[in-house]
């Protein structure tokens, strides 16, 4: 457990230092959030991440985090954007890279996503397809096939719909997706977001989200799974 927290940590400084390293006069973003949730694996569980988004030039961006769960889980991520300005909007192109440790269960889990989409400043749809590999931690066997699960193919997509434009003070969105920046879902497991962010000043941005993930193919063959909050701080430089 200690190594793959040290694993975690060693990444989301590299990639920390090597965007920072190409940042350009766009600003950044550090958004530091805590989370407090309950599902039917976990019971309750508490969560404390730190991300941090990083332009590099005109047309690219580097996402980074890193996410601690009290259920003795941790998550790392990456994500390279290109981004191609529209009148009216933006088209991006995104390459995702997450892992993440169930040390409480002696698994891993590596995934890697390829997705695009359009961003306007009320709403924001995209689409694309992820890999995954799980694999036992520790696990020895001269046969290679019963020591890694590969799902070759995978689904994903997002639909979020704001209120009001991005660059207001203050805005609330609905969000559903199978994806974010630490969890990628089968195409089939839809979650629930609903979001708002408050800007107390020109550096500052209150966030607040919650989240429902019902079970069951499309959530017809349960009612319920998990519930989550969160509440964050974004400091833009």
């Amino acid at each position: 457990m200690k190594k793959n927290c040290l694993y975690v940590l060693l990444i989301i400084a590299f990639l920390l230092n090597v965007g920072t390293l190409f940042a350009q006069d766009k600003a950044y973003k550090m958004t530091t959030f805590a989370e407090y949730g309950y599902n039917s694996t976990w019971q309750n569980f508490g969560g404390l991440a730190f991300t941090a988004e990083i332009p590099i030039k005109q047309y690219f961006e580097i996402d980074c985090g890193v996410k601690l769960f009290t259920a003795n889980v941790y998550a790392v991520s990456g994500t390279f954007r290109t981004i191609l300005q529209a009148k009216k909007g933006k088209f991006y192109l995104e390459e995702r890279i997450i892992y993440r440790a169930f040390a409480r269960n002696h698994i891993n889990e590596l995934s890697a996503a390829f997705y695009g989409g359009y961003y306007h400043n009320y709403f924001d749809v995209g689409i694309g397809t992820f890999s995954q590999a799980i694999s036992v931690m520790g696990y020895q066997n001269d046969n290679m096939q019963h020591r890694y699960l590969v799902v070759p193919f995978n689904l994903l997509y997002n639909i979020e719909v704001r209120l009001k434009k991005e660059s207001s003070k203050w805005n609330v969105g609905l969000k559903i997706s199978n994806g974010e920046i630490f969890e990628l879902e089968r195409f089939f497991s839809p979650i629930y977001t609903f979001k708002g962010h408050f800007s107390t000043s020109q550096h500052i941005d209150l966030q607040a989200e919650m989240a429902f993930k019902p079970a069951g193919t499309f959530h017809q063959a349960s009612n319920f799974f998990e519930f989550s909050t969160r509440i964050g701080l974004c400091y833009k430089f």
